[in-house]
């Protein structure tokens, strides 16, 4: 793997690798201990998490929409797509991330429905996350708490994405702590300064990658263009 001469060390003073989380290795060893060293045992746990990423995907496409059709529609899109089947067969995050992204969809659909259960499917869910991959997991767990927090319809689940909240922490943050998670390169984005950087950037800088118009490249410059203008959109998107 590479990294940068002037990255952290990849391992601590005791020899033991604290660059990222240690769960997809812990997969890929009981992998090959089973089944022995080969390409095919490195990519099987992963695989198999991508199979239940779809199968997960039709009950939390159902709770979201509330149209059976459309949940097996886009359960039938992720199915056939090749950019999903190429990245489901990587001994990497991608797999672990994605089924601990649906996970935490459907856990916070319960918890905006006042359901209990919600708080603990979403504890395990990003629980999961960080040791899949602990830079996703920052903002996978401020996405759906800024939802229930600050939308006034959700008063009466706060209390379950608080408790969730709370309880994640206490089982995450010795590893934050032991592998020193905040201290990664910006580059990397595996660390809460770093995300705070280039959300930053995105935000309020000048130019940006993907959007190109008269406001500037950001956000904000196209929002500010949009209302200025007469011809609400001469935007090209890329």
């Amino acid at each position: 793997q590479w990294v940068r001469e002037d990255s952290p060390p990849t391992r601590n003073h005791a020899g033991i690798w604290v660059w990222n989380t240690w769960f997809s290795l812990y997969l890929a060893a009981a992998s090959f201990k089973i089944l022995g060293v080969s390409t095919f045992s490195a990519r099987l746990p992963f695989a198999l998490a991508g199979l239940l990423s779809l199968l997960l995907s039709l009950p939390v496409f159902r709770k979201i929409t509330k149209d059976p059709f459309t949940a097996a529609l886009g359960a039938g899109l992720m199915a056939t797509s090749v950019p999903y089947l190429l990245y489901m067969r990587q001994c990497h995050y991608y797999p672990l991330t994605t089924l601990g992204s649906l996970g935490l969809l459907y856990a916070t659909w319960c918890i905006q429905e006042g359901q209990a259960k919600g708080a603990a499917l979403f504890c395990g869910s990003l629980t999961f996350l960080f040791h899949s991959f602990f830079a996703f997991s920052y903002a996978a767990a401020l996405a759906p708490a800024a939802w229930i927090f600050l939308w006034p319809g959700h008063r009466h689940s706060r209390r379950y994405q608080a408790a969730a909240l709370a309880a994640t922490a206490l089982l995450c943050l010795p590893s934050v702590f032991y592998q020193k998670a905040w201290s990664r390169p910006p580059e990397r984005l595996q660390s809460l300064d770093a995300a705070w950087s280039h959300l930053k950037v995105f935000l309020l800088a000048p130019q940006g990658p993907q959007l190109q118009g008269p406001g500037g490249h950001n956000p904000v410059g196209v929002a500010r263009s949009y209302f200025r203008r007469k011809d609400r959109w001469p935007y090209n998107i890329r």
